[in-house]
């Protein structure tokens, strides 16, 4: 199928690191509505293809020769400093609360493992932590950085050990360990991790076997796989966790974290109905369906949706606003089956805000080649990071969107009205 393919095609594009071009400013749309243009910026060349919103407005993204840029809210450059970058791939986390921005600096060989960095706003590096997990993520949680992944063998940081899952709490601004919770599991486990203003962190994924975080929350057991979500508080100690029952096998990809404290996520589940207590939902794909649920901060489920197949309709990025979901990703094979008519070109991408089990708006975005989303973002405007490729022994990719053209490789950072 073309979307096996353009998978192939989207890894070997984000090994290349040929340098870029100079941004140019999007035109916005004037007096439009949900889904228009707001303002952004057009880049050409391979690289970074992913930008963070910063906490007063505009994005930091990664440039020409991993110069770290600053926008501000009108995208306007407000910062460029260059990163000390020993592995081949440095890859943005957050902006913090504090405008600091998190980086890992990926391995080179793609196995071996990365440094954790924290770049002030002065271009100052707070700390660099390295550690032989790989991969390991970064997420901003009050005034501490969690670092979560897995790791089959065991790590240390400073005087933690985790083995398997693992979130460990390190200072926002010195980098010092001060707690780490982590549990066994094979190879199938993931995590991913969204924090809050707390220090708290919500933890998600997929589990295999048992799973416990500890504290006054529920150990999680299962004799399959099975997605998970739940929340350790500001001292590491698990406050409540629940698994999503099948019969279906399911896992949960995506989360983040909304104004009021709920919880968005998005997820997969295949052969069979899918039970959040509340909602239940039902098969409807013809491979694997995707979902996406919202859940009070107490875990308790607020609404649930299917939204397409999880192999031709992929989900990629997610981000809670104050009124809806916004999740976007590729699709491949056919128009989406969730609204719109037009046939994808290799693969196309799209955007979709979600509220109370339904769609309010969505968007496709194609052209020749290959575009999907890469990120997505809410610091009170709504901000998708695209990226363009050509597929492979394909023509040049070009894309023609709300009046902002991109010929060849390269990424669009957009923020639309939401």
């Amino acid at each position: 199928m073309r979307w096996m393919l353009a998978l192939a095609a989207l890894a070997a594009a984000g090994c290349d690191s040929t340098p870029c071009a100079d941004a140019v400013r999007l035109t916005a749309c004037p007096e439009c509505g949900p889904g228009e243009v707001s303002g952004g910026l057009s880049v050409e060349g391979t690289g970074e293809t992913r930008a963070v919103v910063r906490p007063g407005g505009g994005i930091a993204r990664l440039g020409c020769e991993s110069h770290l840029l600053r926008y501000d809210a009108d995208f306007a450059v407000a910062g460029d400093v260059g990163l000390y970058i020993q592995g081949a791939s440095p890859r943005l986390q957050e902006a913090t609360a504090a405008d600091v921005v998190l980086v890992v600096d990926w391995p080179r060989d793609g196995v071996s493992g990365s440094d954790l960095v924290a770049v002030a706003a002065s271009g100052t590096e707070y700390w660099r932590i390295s550690t032989s997990a790989h991969p390991i993520w970064l997420t901003s949680a009050g005034d501490a950085v969690i670092a979560y992944g897995r790791s089959a063998e065991a790590i240390s940081f400073g005087e933690f050990t985790v083995q398997g899952l693992f979130a460990v709490a390190v200072g926002a601004t010195d980098g010092q360990p001060r707690w780490a919770w982590s549990w066994p599991q094979g190879a199938l486990s993931t995590i991913t991790a969204a924090g809050l203003a707390d220090g708290s962190v919500v933890v998600a994924g997929l589990f295999d076997g048992g799973l416990e975080l500890g504290g006054t929350s529920a150990p999680l057991d299962t004799g399959a796989t099975a997605g998970f979500v739940g929340v350790l508080d500001h001292d590491g100690a698990g406050v409540w966790a629940r698994q999503l029952v099948g019969p279906a096998d399911s896992s949960v990809r995506w989360i983040s974290v909304a104004p009021d404290g709920a919880i968005a996520l998005a997820g997969s589940y295949s052969g069979g109905s899918l039970d959040l207590d509340s909602v239940v939902l039902r098969p409807e794909a013809e491979f694997a369906d995707q979902f996406v649920a919202v859940l009070e901060p107490d875990g308790t489920p607020r609404w649930g949706m299917n939204l397409g197949d999880g192999m031709t309709e992929k989900i990629q990025a997610i981000t809670a606003t104050d009124a809806a979901v916004v999740v976007g990703g590729w699709y491949a094979d056919g128009p989406l089956s969730f609204g719109g008519t037009g046939e994808p070109d290799d693969f196309d991408a799209y955007i979709a805000s979600l509220s109370t089990g339904g769609i309010d708006w969505m968007v496709p975005i194609g052209g020749a080649g290959n575009q999907s989303i890469a990120g997505l973002g809410w610091n009170g405007a709504l901000h998708a990071s695209i990226e363009q490729y050509a597929a492979e022994g394909g023509p040049s990719a070009s894309l023609d969107f709300r009046d902002n053209a991109l010929e060849g490789d390269g990424a669009l950072f957009i923020q639309f009205v939401p």
